[in-house]
């Protein structure tokens, strides 16, 4: 169901580019973006046994220009709680009335990508944290050479009690 998004990343991206790959799941857009493309990618996963699939998928598929991430992004540093039960629709949870969650540790974008100096694409597909990850991308949002973000909305964002017109403001 990503077929015109696959299709657009493989058209846009290049070799020498970085594409960040922001809720990278099992890897379907890093085995595109590196195995296709021979672009690096960074793939941001951090529910630990979605994490896993993704590291064995990129095994399995040979890919060395794929630095997998087992974090999660947000607009400060620090911990927080995912749920791990549901699949692709795995979310920040504010309490424990889950009982399937974890922990996990969380930065910024700004942060994470510090060092990197040709990031021209973010996809970000976070099931309604995007406000969150792009409040802490204020500097990576302004570098010249990103020029796509492949942003999912689907009324997510209504989770975290916000509208989607905030994270278009923010772009």
């Amino acid at each position: 169901d990503d077929y015109e998004e696959l299709t657009f990343l493989i058209n846009f991206l290049n070799a020498n580019e970085t594409f960040i790959d922001i809720g990278a799941n099992h890897g379907n857009y890093a085995l595109i973006s590196s195995g296709v493309v021979g672009a690096r990618t960074i793939a941001v996963e951090p529910v630990a046994s979605t994490y896993n699939r993704l590291k064995m998928n990129l095994n399995l598929n040979n890919l060395r220009n794929v630095i997998p991430k087992n974090i999660g992004l947000s607009n400060k540093t620090g911990k927080l709680k995912i749920s791990n039960d549901k699949g692709e629709l795995n979310r920040i949870i504010d309490n424990a009335c889950n009982p399937n969650y974890e922990d996990i540790d969380v930065t910024t974008l700004d942060r994470l990508l510090i060092n990197e100096k040709n990031v021209t694409m973010i996809k970000i597909d976070v099931e309604g944290y995007e406000k969150q990850v792009l409040e802490g991308a204020t500097k990576t949002l302004k570098r010249k050479k990103l020029n796509v973000i492949q942003i999912e909305l689907n009324n997510s964002n209504q989770h975290y009690g916000y509208e989607e017109d905030e994270i278009l403001m923010i772009l």
